[in-house]
């Protein structure tokens, strides 16, 4: 005969084994969560840790706008060796701010914005610095933009474009040199408002070793300012006042320069002139008292 086997009754579970069994099964879970937690952050750390290391997403062009036309081939090739990057620099972590200060640097850079592009690239943006007049000084001649940075060596194609400024020994000159603020405003204006009447335009400005300033004129006239700045505060000393005196000798008398060779404007209530001709008269230029300074 089988003998059969009799199964001995399960014993209920206390309350307190129900919360140690529950609090097992919940330690177990969370393990398991905090697991999954830490391979989905290093999945995540991964994929953002290749993009920045990579020798794939390394920058492969730098493209420069504003160059054609304004640059010279040296100065081309410069500014392409200064935003050039390492060969395998990461497009991520591309030094831009680096690559802008140092372009920053050169003479014939006057503004540049630099940023990425899809594709692996670095786009330059250049804004030139442009030619505004020739400084002349200690021998030698330099290109000079509107806000007086001295560019780059004259070119001879622009010595007969641009008008000039002629300054004696300025001392340590070099390319990129901001001339003096208050001098250069001095002779933008002058130059930005360089005709004294259809025809007859300011062609050269020389200054002194003191300070003053000779306009010599495109038909051949010296005109004497005084100085950059004035003994006094008068309006009549301001150079807008002596411009509107030489525009209206040049309107009662455009062929003046035929018969004088310079005329001193230093005081201007005062007018004085030098013949052309030593054996002629001294004449004083027409200007009359009515006249008012124009706005240029």
């Amino acid at each position: 005969m089988r003998s059969s086997k009799t199964t001995k009754p399960t014993r209920p579970l206390t309350e307190e084994e129900l919360r140690l069994r529950l609090n097992k099964q919940n330690r177990a879970l969370k393990t398991q969560q905090r697991a999954k937690n830490w391979l989905v952050l290093l999945l995540i750390t991964f994929s953002l840790f290749v993009p920045f290391t990579s020798p794939y997403w390394r920058v492969r062009h730098v493209v420069i706008t504003g160059v054609q036309g304004n640059f010279t081939p040296a100065e081309a090739e410069t500014l392409q060796q200064t935003l050039t990057t390492s060969k395998y620099t990461n497009w991520l972590r591309a030094p831009v701010g680096t690559l802008y200060v140092n372009a920053l640097k050169l003479p014939t850079i006057d503004s540049i914005r630099i940023s990425r592009q899809w594709g692996w690239k670095l786009i330059a943006n250049v804004v030139p610095r442009t030619p505004y007049a020739i400084l002349s000084t200690n021998g030698a001649k330099y290109e000079m933009d509107v806000k007086g940075n001295l560019i780059r060596p004259a070119r001879e194609t622009l010595l007969s474009q641009l008008p000039q400024i002629e300054l004696p020994n300025l001392p340590n000159v070099h390319l990129g040199q901001q001339i003096g603020t208050f001098s250069c405003t001095s002779w933008l204006y002058l130059l930005q408002n360089r005709y004294a009447n259809s025809t007859v335009r300011i062609e050269k400005i020389v200054v002194d070793s003191y300070g003053n300033l000779c306009l010599n004129m495109s038909d051949k006239l010296e005109v004497r300012l005084g100085q950059y700045i004035p003994l006094t505060n008068l309006p009549t000393d301001s150079f807008a006042y002596k411009l509107d005196r030489l525009k209206v000798m040049y309107q009662h008398r455009p062929a003046i320069a035929n018969e004088i060779a310079v005329v001193n404007l230093s005081a201007p209530q005062y007018p004085a002139c030098i013949p052309r001709n030593a054996t002629a008269t001294p004449s004083v230029p027409i200007i009359p008292e009515s006249s008012s300074p124009s706005s240029g």
